[in-house]
């Protein structure tokens, strides 16, 4: 019986620090979204659906992390049951997000040639200046006035750019569902075991 207690409340301080960690994510994910949308929406064209995207993703991140510090002192179902929708609505809207990142890559240089073509000469002139590079497709393919970078073009900086951000994305999106389906099996071993 003394066994049974301290695995309980070895689960319980367990489940505890994922809660912790789904709301520390979710408050970074808010501070990067706004940040990145507030500062550099001009420069990178970013639209307001994929700032509410993020924002939808760490509200509801949010959300379950507190619903999941309440519902250890509660005998009520339904506060369990509405967690639990709330955390596997989180897992399948993440693994939308990691399928829909693994096309980052590929749709890069349509995205970034219609976004390239849209740019006034600041904004080229910043991008060429920030990334070292020159031009689009080519270092000759509408590049700014001042090109001092003719080695590479901007589209071998956005492609690359665009694995990196893949492959975060992809294991920031895997770590959060191993920890998330951890605090489901936690509960489900703390509140439905006898």
């Amino acid at each position: 019986m003394k066994h049974k207690k301290s695995i309980k409340k070895f689960l319980k301080s367990f489940f505890i620090l994922i809660q912790a960690i789904v709301f520390m994510y979710s408050i970074s994910l808010k501070i990067i979204s706004f940040t990145v949308y507030l500062k550099a929406r001009d420069i990178l064209q970013m639209s307001l659906g994929v700032f509410l995207l993020l924002f939808g993703i760490s509200s509801t991140s949010a959300l379950s992390s507190i619903l999941g510090f309440h519902i250890l002192n509660t005998k009520k179902k339904l506060k369990l049951t509405f967690w639990i929708l709330i955390t596997m609505f989180l897992i399948n809207f993440q693994v939308i997000l990691a399928i829909k990142s693994s096309l980052l890559p590929e749709k890069s240089l349509f995205w970034g040639d219609n976004i390239w073509e849209g740019m006034n000469e600041y904004q080229k002139n910043f991008v060429q200046e920030r990334f070292k590079c020159c031009g689009f497709r080519d270092t000759s393919d509408r590049n700014a006035t001042v090109c001092n970078f003719k080695d590479k073009s901007c589209f071998k900086v956005l492609y690359n750019l665009s694995l990196s951000l893949r492959m975060f994305i992809e294991r920031s999106v895997v770590f959060m569902l191993f920890i998330e389906s951890m605090g489901v099996c936690i509960v489900s071993l703390i509140k439905y075991r006898r």
